[in-house]
């Protein structure tokens, strides 16, 4: 799996990253947004990419760019 972070949690990290498989992309997320209270929901741009959502407010972007 290529996942490519766009501006996650406050330092803005955007870098790739190769998680073996959703629990792994999990972890990394929850690493930069110190807090597991949050959500992946779908944008409405393109078809890969997601915004993690902490109640209302978006604290990144993810976009799988392979599975």
């Amino acid at each position: 799996m290529k996942v490519q972070l766009i501006n996650l949690g406050r330092n803005k990290v955007n870098e790739i990253v190769y998680p073996a498989d959703m629990k792994v992309l999990q972890r990394i997320i929850n690493k930069h947004v110190l807090t597991t209270c949050w959500e992946l929901s779908p944008s409405g741009k393109e078809d890969n990419e997601h915004l993690v959502l902490r109640g209302m407010d978006v604290i990144g972007k993810i976009k799988i760019l392979k599975q």
